[in-house]
């Protein structure tokens, strides 16, 4: 069996991670202890994945993503760009936490979270403007 991992050299990994087989962690991320990563997994660039975390197999994390304390996450899932999630927080298998999402409860399988960012506002940005 093929056993392939990068690990970009400017993460910050502490003592008793665990990894499987086909990750990919790029730059810049900040990954704390006791720390367990399923297999397949990428994670993105400039994360913070907090003490005490398990992220299941074939998960994607994008970039800017913010992880507390204690958070398990079932496999198969995608968080967009500038997640967050708070501590204690599980995270069923088949999940989608959109961009800018903050999550604050647990997520059962399967389910999708987006945070509502492109709402058109009444005001033209030449309105916008003239205030400032």
């Amino acid at each position: 069996m093929n056993y392939t991992a990068l690990i970009h050299p400017s993460t910050k990994i502490w003592d008793e991670f665990e990894m499987g087989e086909n990750c990919f962690i790029l730059a810049n991320n900040v990954i704390q202890p006791f720390v367990k990563i399923g297999n397949n997994v990428l994670i993105g660039s400039n994360n913070l994945i907090s003490h005490n975390t398990t992220i299941g197999d074939n998960c994607f994390i994008t970039s800017n993503v913010t992880m507390g304390g204690h958070i398990t996450m079932g496999k198969n899932c995608f968080v967009g760009l500038s997640a967050t999630i708070n501590q204690r927080i599980k995270i069923g298998d088949e999940c989608i936490i959109g961009a800018g999402t903050i999550i604050t409860k647990d997520i059962n399988d399967k389910e999708v979270y987006a945070e509502n960012s492109s709402k058109k506002l009444p005001q033209s940005s030449e309105h916008i403007g003239n205030i400032i």
